[in-house]
């Protein structure tokens, strides 16, 4: 059983984008956990990328694991 919107993301940070997040939104959540494989080496466009997807979806940054 998945709780939350842990069904609704798959994967980390690389697949999160407009849709992801909309999705979240449109469930009725206002924020999402951010999983980071590797936060030391994240690509700095991907980071900028899902910054705009969060803001996209009015979405708040509950928490960043990894």
């Amino acid at each position: 059983m998945l709780l939350g919107v842990a069904g609704l993301t798959p994967g980390g940070c690389a697949t999160v984008d407009q849709g992801i997040t909309r999705l979240v939104r449109d469930h009725g959540f206002r924020a999402l956990q951010l999983r980071l494989s590797d936060p030391v080496n994240t690509n700095p466009a991907t980071v900028e990328r899902v910054q705009s997807a969060f803001k996209f979806a009015g979405l708040a940054l509950g928490q960043t694991v990894g």
